[in-house]
């Protein structure tokens, strides 16, 4: 079974993140994305504390896609520096799991 992984990332425009979104998952990079929010983020940025709204995105994806998926973000996010984290699923239902391993595949792949 292939391993799922969740991976979270926050941007401050409702459209850019359904955009991130919507590529993430037409590019087969992600299963699943959930866009939530506005959530409020408290950080500190050039040594000032600072309060913003953003958007967050789970991201779930299968963890073959992890290093495709850091590239596209990368080149993709609109911040400099922008939150990522992803970490493996600890438990997860096996069906679940099939499901986002197929959804991910290439048309060849799932032929």
């Amino acid at each position: 079974m292939a391993e799922i992984w969740i991976g979270f990332t926050t941007l401050d425009d409702q459209g850019k993140a359904r955009e991130l979104a919507a590529q993430l998952v037409e590019q087969k990079l992600a299963a699943c994305v959930q866009l939530e929010g506005p959530v409020t983020s408290f950080f500190r940025w050039e040594g000032a504390a600072q309060q913003e709204q953003e958007y967050r995105l789970t991201i779930k994806f299968p963890r073959e896609h992890l290093v495709d998926l850091e590239r596209f973000l990368q080149k993709h996010h609109p911040y400099d520096t922008p939150e990522w984290m992803a970490l493996p699923a600890e438990r997860i239902d096996p069906a679940y799991a099939r499901w986002a391993r197929r959804s991910c595949l290439s048309e060849q792949e799932n032929a």
